[in-house]
């Protein structure tokens, strides 16, 4: 049986009324857990999380408070504003649902918008890599093992479910 073009598009709209909703309930949940969940021995309370994206979070979480503050300032003064960056992310994602419920669909315009979303990611995450890598270059060698000795730690610690 051939379905009509309304169900399909509702059946779109309720996919990215759920998607939506869960990424709300995220943000949240989230909010909350970063203001009163569980922030382990080298994580003061009320200290935020670095931004997504800025580098694979136990390479950043194992530098010394005062090292990962220097990093974090030093991401900020490159990538810019958290606000301008998520400013641009909104949009992005706004083209990507308007191309997703656009009639005609255009697989290929929704596989460019997916790809741009993807490398901005892979670009933060690029940035922050770079700049981890120039902290470390600058420790003494036993400022490189101590930070070893914290990532591996971090590392071997059980994960929570």
């Amino acid at each position: 049986m051939a379905e009509s073009s309304s169900g399909r598009g509702l059946r779109i709209a309720l996919a990215l009324s759920l998607a939506l909703n869960l990424a709300v309930a995220g943000v949240a949940v989230g909010a909350w857990w970063a203001r009163h969940g569980d922030h382990g021995p080298d994580r003061p309370r009320g200290e935020l999380r670095p931004p997504r994206g800025v580098a694979p979070t136990p390479y950043l979480m194992a530098l010394d408070p005062d090292d990962r503050r220097e990093v974090l300032r030093r991401y900020r003064d490159e990538a810019g504003p958290f606000t301008r960056n998520r400013a641009e992310l909104r949009a992005r994602f706004e083209r990507l649902l308007a191309l997703i419920v656009a009639e005609p669909f255009d697989r290929e315009a929704v596989r460019a918008a997916i790809a741009e979303t993807r490398q901005a990611a892979s670009d933060r995450q690029a940035l922050g890599e770079e700049l981890i890598l120039d902290h470390l270059a600058g420790l003494s060698p036993a400022g490189r093992r101590a930070y070893a000795e914290r990532l591996d730690r971090s590392l071997k610690r059980p994960q929570r479910r």
